[in-house]
């Protein structure tokens, strides 16, 4: 909703084959498009789509007279800039440290010497991503967390409590859903009318995941307790959060190496004043401060995780105090307001006095 409250929808440009209509005329965007064929560029764009993007982005790039590019997603983005002739720098979203083998933690650390800026949203990847570079480069490696909306997400003591917990999370297998729904079926067993909502949904490649959840929640009996409320948008995730007593985030390693960064998840629920539970992955514990803004689980471990869980549930003075620090914690370095300004000031250098 604030995204179309904002204006910016007007300013976004998407990729479709239909807008290449637009750019056909320009000699720009040939040169491109052979550069993306037969260039070096071309090993970062491996289908026909992959091309005609990054040559229409670098098309719109060199007729705005853009100075800098500053990218999210780094692979179209970097062939995109590379076109264009312009300088770039990119958004480290996680640092999947398990997931590269020597040849990958080579070209990624090649990435990191050539650009001129990256940024980490967590120190968790920004020590990693520093570690990959010459002593005299690392200051460019700057941290920018991923700011929620403090005058949005607040507390809401008075909201009358509909879930004991819940999760807020794409169906990823990095997520650890699954143990989420394990622990529930422990947790009943304590806990008289225990309910769990988990607000999320699957894309398209990871629908067998969406199905593996959903079988695991009819093999642990907890249809009537887990509920699967869909994606929702961020009106409706506030109302969830303020009705809610405890926030629950079992994030794992996967088999793959892929993990979590720090999600935005748990600072807008920590915003709304609510106690997070949570693993030890990569950023994670830079929020999750185990006994001071929530508990701290051992990835993959139902029994774990339903310890925690129980304990916040039946210890209401321990739950307000963690909820108190959450609040606090996110005021003090995970506020939008705030790493707009550091984002603004790692920028300026590469944008002032033209375009980015």
């Amino acid at each position: 909703p604030e995204v179309s409250a904002s204006g910016l929808l007007s300013r976004i440009r998407y990729f479709r084959y239909r807008y290449l209509l637009r750019v056909l005329h320009h000699p720009v965007f040939w040169w491109c498009l052979l550069r993306a064929l037969v260039g070096r560029e071309r090993r970062f764009l491996p289908t026909w789509r992959d091309k005609c993007e990054a040559a229409y982005f670098a098309t719109l790039l060199k007729a705005r007279s853009h100075r800098h590019a500053h990218i999210h997603f780094v692979i179209q983005g970097k062939a995109a800039a590379r076109l264009a002739g312009i300088p770039y720098s990119f958004t480290e979203h996680t640092f999947d440290e398990y997931a590269m083998d020597e040849v990958e933690r080579a070209s990624y650390a090649a990435e990191l010497v050539r650009v001129p800026l990256a940024i980490a949203v967590s120190e968790y990847a920004q020590r990693h991503m520093q570690s990959l570079v010459p002593a005299e480069q690392r200051d460019k490696i700057r941290l920018v967390r991923c700011g929620v909306d403090l005058n949005k997400f607040t507390p809401n003591p008075a909201a009358e409590a509909l879930y004991d917990v819940i999760c807020v999370a794409g169906f990823s297998p990095c997520k650890g859903i699954e143990y989420l729904i394990q622990a529930a079926a422990m947790i009943r067993q304590r806990i008289p009318g225990f309910r769990v909502v988990v607000v999320g949904d699957a894309p398209a490649s990871r629908q067998y995941y969406k199905d593996y959840l959903l079988t695991e929640r009819l093999r642990c009996g907890v249809e009537d307790v887990v509920e699967f409320a869909g994606a929702r948008d961020s009106d409706t995730v506030l109302y969830l959060l303020q009705r809610s007593k405890v926030f629950v985030l079992p994030s794992i390693v996967t088999a793959e190496g892929t993990t979590d960064g720090l999600p935005v998840a748990l600072m807008e629920a920590a915003a709304t004043g609510l106690p997070l539970v949570s693993t030890g992955v990569a950023g994670i514990p830079e929020l999750v401060i185990d006994g001071v803004t929530g508990l701290v689980v051992p990835q993959r471990d139902g029994s774990a995780l339903a310890e925690a869980v129980t304990f916040l549930l039946t210890n209401e003075v321990v739950r307000s105090r963690l909820g108190t620090a959450a609040r606090q914690r996110v005021e003090q370095e995970f506020g939008r307001e705030l790493n707009e300004e550091r984002l603004f000031r790692a920028l300026y250098p590469f944008i002032s006095g033209g375009r980015c």
